[in-house]
């Protein structure tokens, strides 16, 4: 298909980038204020996201509502972020009678560019690169879509900058009707979700304290994440009424030291580690169900062991950390669950070391006895408290210094793990043990699922919705219980807040230096989720790409019918 057709196809053929042209809910200005963005680098995890939260805080600035009140657009840095990043809320009143508030909400960050190879240059440039993409290696799936000339490439134009771009323009419709509007929208945009929400989390308090500043009643929140496929092959549109959880969970293994000549005498730290690897990892016992729905089986993130130097000596402690994705566990269940099976892989170490003894010594013809080492499994709570039960406040005291030498060039995770390990350090008791606790981010489940008025209210309103979009725009659509990727939603209300005080916060290592979630303040918030999605797809690959006609021609109109619904 030639270059002209596929832009007219795109509604491209009279597109600018920045500016107010038209009405703002249409498809054209949605592109260019889309192009805009993406125009705008905003890898996460760098200080383009601060350049990404001015632009963003612009684009806003030309809309009229915002010229006359400039003291409901906000720009808040992150607490305590050493990159200084901020995130961007406008929060439009319509009838002041009205303190009913829907919240719109995304993110501005994505993800790096490196896989888009040559092509780097222009990842951020949809126009060139999806004419430049023609001829190029695609899978066949990507160059159908090119050549339909239905679909623009570029890194963020789906995941998820066109989210934002949408809510913008209805920001902007919404605001031109303000005294026949019935109720409020706040629109919030937050860096960092492509890392560790931080944006998201620090935001939390900010959303209670506007709630509170202006009597705002929250009855929904509404996210645009790009849909995902629940099969190959998956060409649904998806709206989802909840958002999958995650944990990161991490296992150190302290085994028993030993030289190289005498192995079998010692415990292998990585021997431990790798059969809680073979055990747990895509362990589909730990996959959870919710209606269409189910959760990825665990997978392994990081394997290591703790000897520094070469030498003649075992190494005989070693730590791992895993993927967990949650629908429905919480934190004290997930605990146990990983408890034992830690209990059994280490049993089945011991039980295989006693076994492989007894042949040896029987080749050597000698009779000697089998290591009698117990399958010794604690939670990173209950070895803290042994620890500082003996050593006190030196405990405190070694882990400020782990912080003050390293938190500019390690990770929280690493962090974490080098915590446990100088706890053993500090510890006299020098038995083989497995420690089982969680490391950062924490991502609760959340699901909205009729147990009050608000919720009631979103599900027949998107059962209406669903029905709308079938007979006037001829598009069907599913509803999902669960959006399977990870997203900011999980901060909007905390089913099991108290087995996260109980259970995720003590056996957190780092819980209170450099990672936390506000508990509390996510409580209070309390606001029922939905992610009306986009029609994206290969997000976080150098083929992501966005489908134009059902996101800005079909979703901006059911959008706008579902957030009056809501509000009427």
């Amino acid at each position: 298909m030639g270059t002209k057709i596929a832009w007219l196809k795109l509604g491209l053929k009279n597109i600018t980038t920045g500016g107010l042209i038209m009405s703002w809910l249409n498809k054209e200005k949605i592109i260019s204020i889309l192009l805009e963005m993406v125009r705008q680098p905003s890898i996460s995890g760098t200080k383009q996201e601060i350049d990404m939260s001015y632009k963003i805080k612009e684009i806003l600035e030309r809309i009229d509502y915002f010229k006359n009140n400039a003291d409901h657009l906000f720009l808040k840095k992150l607490k305590d972020d050493p990159l200084e990043r901020n995130y961007v809320a406008a929060l439009f009143e319509g009838d002041s009678n009205s303190n009913r508030t829907i919240i719109m909400m995304g993110h501005m960050d994505v993800v790096d560019i490196l896989d888009y190879g040559e092509q780097m240059d222009k990842a951020f440039k949809p126009l060139e690169l999806t004419e430049n993409l023609k001829g190029k290696d695609l899978s066949s799936a990507a160059k159908k879509d090119l050549e339909s000339g239905d679909y623009l490439f570029g890194r963020g134009v789906s995941d998820m900058k066109a989210g934002q771009a949408l809510q913008i323009a209805l920001l902007q419709h919404f605001s031109e009707k303000e005294n026949d509007f019935p109720g409020n929208i706040l629109f919030l945009s937050v860096p960092d979700e492509e890392t560790s929400s931080r944006g998201m989390v620090y935001s939390v308090p900010f959303l209670n304290e506007l709630r509170e500043r202006f009597g705002l009643e929250y009855e929904a929140v509404i996210n645009n994440e790009p849909r995902f496929p629940n099969y190959p092959g998956d060409d649904s549109n998806y709206i989802y009424t909840g958002s999958m959880g995650k944990s990161v969970v991490m296992f150190y293994a302290y085994g028993k030291e030993t030289h190289v000549g005498d192995s079998l005498s010692g415990l292998n730290g990585n021997l431990i580690i790798s059969e809680i690897i073979r055990d747990l990892e895509g362990n589909l016992d730990f996959c959870e169900s919710l209606g269409d729905v189910i959760s990825p089986p665990p997978t392994c993130l990081k394997q290591r062991d703790y000897k520094r130097l070469y030498s003649a000596q075992i190494p005989h402690n070693a730590a791992t950390y895993f993927n967990m994705p949650v629908i429905d566990t919480d934190p004290e269940e997930m605990l146990k669950k990983l408890m034992k099976l830690a209990e059994n892989s280490f049993e089945k170490v011991l039980d295989n070391i006693k076994t492989k003894q007894k042949k040896y010594f029987k080749m050597k013809g000698i009779t000697a006895d089998a290591s009698k080492w117990e399958s010794l499994v604690y939670s990173y709570k209950d070895f803290y408290q042994e620890v500082y039960e003996e050593v006190g406040v030196k405990v405190e005291d070694e882990i400020e210094k782990i912080y003050s030498d390293h938190s500019d060039n390690k990770g929280q995770q690493e962090i974490s793990l080098m915590i446990v390990d100088k706890l053993q350090e500090l510890s006299s008791n020098k038995k083989p043990k497995i420690i089982v606790g969680y490391v950062p981010p924490y991502y609760p489940s959340v699901i909205t699922n009729a147990k009050d008025k608000r919720e009631k209210k979103i599900i027949n309103t998107v059962d209406e919705i669903i029905d709308i979009a079938d007979n006037k725009y001829n598009e069907k659509i599913k509803i999902s219980k669960s959006f399977s990727g990870i997203s900011d939603l999980s901060y909007f209300n905390l089913r099991n807040y108290k087995k996260a005080e109980k259970y995720l916060k003590p056996n957190m290592p780092n819980w209170g230096y450099d990672y936390e979630i506000p508990i509390s303040e996510i409580e209070k918030l309390n606001v029922p989720v939905l992610n009306m999605s986009i029609y994206g797809k290969d997000a976080h690959k150098f083929t992501e790409r966005l489908k134009i006609d059902y996101s800005f021609e079909v979703l901006p109109e059911i959008m706008k019918e579902t957030i009056e619904k809501i509000l009427s």
